[in-house]
């Protein structure tokens, strides 16, 4: 173009920049106006390639003297349609940062034509140096042995970038820095390198200008209630040992070799993936970590990803009749589930991730209780248990079977991990290539169990505490078969199809102080199921079989398709106490339910249906000496019975109501019903029922005894 037609083009000014929009960032661009480059030009980029505090997008000051004139007006002349790579292209006058200096160019600079650049919300803007644009600190989180990772983005970087830490509340302090560059991380090990203390701690990163939006992490104390791992263990990093530029498992098998040679070690996988990772322990596979075996990572940077079985894993002896061509039993990426005569106690696993790719693996062509594919997973076959093991900060996620399981092993913990997307249901967490398996008679679209974290048989004193489970198929959480002395507490457990947290067959254990939501209850839109499924699913916390001794404390259950709290386990000494109960029962079920069960104590519960009411809100059917007391139930206006007691089949005894509200909210149904099959009820007088269409309705044999409450009688 000539250059009489771009001055003409400048001529005719065209105003394309907003206005301001709100006070924290007026110019919504999502960057906060304290390190806004522009504040009234939306430039979430940040680009500021001459480095003087104002963005390119609102800095047509090219020639840096205070003032846009005519001296810039020719310099755009100058570069006037030039590209990236041409000599007459300039970065500095690239307004767009397309690589091209044009029509937007000349615009901007008639805007602002006489007046000052910017104006910038940085401090130092208008100075040589001035950082252009915000480094935003995008991760802090734990790794390793003690230590934080923290990783960041600088739009356009400084020089120097350091990293400065604090506890909430106190003086920054200088830990370390980096040469400036787009994308970064650093890692600190604390004072001397010895580790941080556990603790709360807030970092920030600051260039040239100013400091990054802080950042905190909580680093907890680390399996605590164990001893700690030797201080004297070497380490040992996963080095592509062959080398062959990628890193798999066979760099983690030689590792683990040279660990073995050492009788144990910290075996440290470094911040990469390593593909095809399927890792036995045991002394079997002819190791020696008798010293001490730990397992770290950098976080979510070093993952262990298992391979895609192929058919080269085909093994006759597993197929069944008319079974296809591929049969085979997919394995865990790391366990310890081989005899030997070696014990492997106190083994520790922390801070890494592991991805199963369920999604990729073809279908096993055996029945899917014989799947192994779990994250971690310790099943001593020996009658010697494995004693003491953690897993601290780990994810397992895309996994056919499981994330963690323990069988014959005593004092295990686990803690502030993550298990996800654990087994296969068509509508939840599919296995897009299972095309041979078949789908459960009984459950809609399932094809593979999931468990988050299993205690199995022969445990003892299993800690599950702080985890996140997310779309796990059975058991978010569970202690099976024979495992006693458990304690689950502070999880979250999101959207199980089967249940959130359960007990079957277990004693002396504890669940409590856990959050369990949106459980989620199969649609069986398909030809096996052209109703829809209506059975029964989806239980936020469920008890089974023969138990006793089970304290079921502080829990919430919230907003799930099918039962909140479901009590089948023989009994005694069964307490659930202090729970909220709140949303439940949104496709099927109870709030509350109690079956089969006896010496079940319900104090202080809170239950609340959902506005559209379940069938009942709380039955007790074929139960014996059960105590009710404290608490509340709140029912929904399609609810039919707020308290409903005894069955034909199920006949209910000695049951005790005391200090109990049970409230309608406008229920067109029952608030108490005794049914003919239940006997010898006591009735206090300060059970409170109101809002339904009928408060009580008794048909047990010769009614409820009637007790006068020392504490007081219904007030409502």
């Amino acid at each position: 173009m000539r250059p009489l037609h771009w001055l003409a083009a400048f001529a005719v000014g065209v105003a394309l920049f907003p206005g301001p929009a709100r006070a924290a960032d007026r110019d919504g661009d999502g960057v906060d106006d304290l390190i806004d480059d522009c504040l009234d030009v939306r430039d979430s980029g940040q680009r500021d390639t001459n480095r003087d505090g104002f963005g390119n997008a609102c800095d047509a000051d090219y020639d840096n003297d205070g003032v846009v004139g005519m001296s810039d007006v020719i310099a755009i002349g100058r570069a006037f349609g030039s590209s990236e790579g041409s000599p007459a292209y300039s970065a500095d006058l690239d307004l767009e940062g397309d690589g091209r200096v044009g029509l937007p160019e000349l615009f901007a600079a008639r805007r602002v034509f006489g007046r000052a650049p910017g104006p910038s919300g940085l401090d130092c803007a208008g100075t040589a140096g001035c950082a252009a644009g915000p480094i935003v600190l995008d991760g802090a989180e734990e790794v390793l042995s003690r230590a934080v990772r923290l990783t960041w983005t600088a739009a356009s970087p400084s020089f120097i970038e350091k990293v400065e830490r604090r506890v909430p509340g106190g003086a920054w302090e200088f830990v370390g820095a980096r040469l400036g560059g787009r994308d970064h991380d650093f890692v600190d090990h604390g004072p001397n390198g010895f580790g941080l203390a556990a603790g709360t701690y807030e970092y920030r990163v600051k260039g040239d200008g100013p400091a990054s939006v802080p950042r905190s992490v909580t680093l907890p104390e680390e399996c605590e209630g164990q001893l700690a791992t030797s201080p004297l263990l070497p380490v040992v990093e996963i080095v592509d040992d062959e080398p062959d530029g990628d890193y798999d498992g066979d760099d983690v098998s030689a590792a683990l070799a040279v660990c073995s040679q050492l009788r144990g070690c910290v075996l440290r996988a470094l911040p990469v993936t390593y593909d095809d990772v399927n890792v036995e322990l045991s002394q079997s596979s002819g190791y020696d970590f008798s010293r001490g075996l730990v397992i770290e990572g950098y976080g979510s940077a070093s993952v262990f990803r298992s391979r895609v079985f192929s058919q080269r894993d085909h093994d006759p002896s597993f197929c069944p009749a008319g079974s296809p061509s591929l049969c085979y039993q997919p394995s865990p990426v790391i366990s310890i589930s081989r005899g030997g005569t070696a014990r492997l106690d106190g083994v520790r696993f922390r801070n890494f991730q592991i991805d199963g790719r369920k999604r990729e693996q073809p279908d096993p062509g055996i029945s899917q209780v014989s799947w192994l594919q779990w994250g971690i997973t310790v099943k001593s076959a020996s009658l010697t248990p494995t004693d003491g093991g953690c897993v601290h900060n780990v994810t397992a996620r895309e996994l056919l079977t499981g994330g963690f399981d323990v069988r014959n092993g005593n004092g295990w913990i686990f803690e502030y991990s993550t298990a996800m997307d654990l087994g296969c249901q068509g509508d939840l967490t599919p296995c897009d290539t299972l095309r041979d398996t078949p789908e459960w008679a009984s459950v809609p679209g399932l094809y593979a169990d999931g468990f988050g974290f299993y205690s199995e048989s022969a445990t003892i004193g299993t800690v599950v505490r702080h985890n996140r489970i997310v779309r796990a198929v059975k058991y978010g959480i569970a202690a099976v078969f024979g495992a006693q002395g458990f304690h689950f507490h502070d999880n979250v457990v999101e959207a199980s199809v089967g249940v959130g947290i359960g007990c079957n067959s277990c004693r002396a254990g504890v669940i409590e102080r856990n959050l369990v939501s949106s459980t989620h209850y199969p649609t069986g839109r398909n030809a096996a199921w052209p109703d829809g499924y209506k059975g029964d699913t989806s239980q936020g916390i469920n008890c089974v079989g023969t138990v006793d001794d089970l304290s079921i404390l502080q829990n919430v259950v919230i907003s799930s398709d099918g039962t909140g709290i479901r009590i089948l386990c023989s009994g005694p000494q069964l307490l659930v106490q202090g729970n909220a109960i709140v949303g439940n029962c949104r496709k099927f079920g109870s709030s509350l339910q109690l079956a089969f069960t006896e010496g079940v104590q319900l104090l202080g519960n809170s239950v609340s249906d959902p506005p559209e009411g379940c069938g009942v809100s709380v039955s007790v059917q074929g139960a014996r000496d059960v105590r009710i007391e404290g608490g509340s139930i709140e029912s929904g206006l399609g609810t039919r019975v707020g308290l409903f007691m005894g069955w034909p089949t199920q006949p209910t005894s000695d049951v005790v109501l005391r200090d109990l509200r049970i409230e309608g909210r406008g229920s067109e149904g029952v608030g108490l019903q005794l049914d003919a099959a239940s006997s010898a009820t006591t009735l206090y007088d300060s059970v409170c029922v109101a809002g339904y269409s009928s408060p009580l309705l008794d048909r047990s044999p010769g009614g409820a005894t009637r007790a006068s409450d020392p504490a007081g009688a219904c007030t409502l």
